[in-house]
C-alpha cells in the first residue's frame, strides 16, 4: 500500500535531506512550512516513485550544473528544475526502450 499524503511528503523530505547530507556533507536546513508545502504539491502531481526519481536526478545534476552549483540545493530550487528533470527522465526512458518490442 503506498504511503498516504502526509507520510509520502515526509518520506520525500527525508530522501531530499539525506541526499543533501550524502552529496554535500552538510545537513539541509529545512524550512518546514514552506518546504513541505512545495513537496506536497510535487508528490501530489507526480506521485511518489517519480518524485523520488526527480530528487535523485536533481542531486546528480547538482554536481554538474553551474546554475545549481551557484544557487544550492533547496526544495524551492528543486521545484524550479522539475521541467528540465522531467525531460531528462523521459530521455533516459526513451533510450531504455530503444531496441525493445
Amino acid at each position: 500500500m503506498p504511503p498516504s499524503g502526509d507520510s509520502a511528503v515526509k518520506q520525500a523530505m527525508s530522501i531530499f535531506c539525506s541526499q543533501h547530507k550524502i552529496l554535500l556533507g552538510e545537513f539541509y536546513l529545512v524550512q518546514w512550512g514552506k518546504d513541505q508545502k512545495i513537496m506536497k504539491e510535487i508528490v501530489d502531481l507526480y506521485g511518489i516513485p517519480k518524485t523520488f526519481a526527480l530528487i535523485s536526478l536533481f542531486y546528480q545534476e547538482l554536481l554538474k550544473d553551474e546554475f545549481l552549483k551557484k544557487t544550492g540545493a533547496t526544495v524551492g530550487i528543486f521545484k524550479t528544475q522539475i521541467p528540465k528533470l522531467l525531460l531528462k527522465l523521459n530521455e533516459r526512458k526513451d533510450k531504455e526502450q530503444i531496441g525493445r518490442l
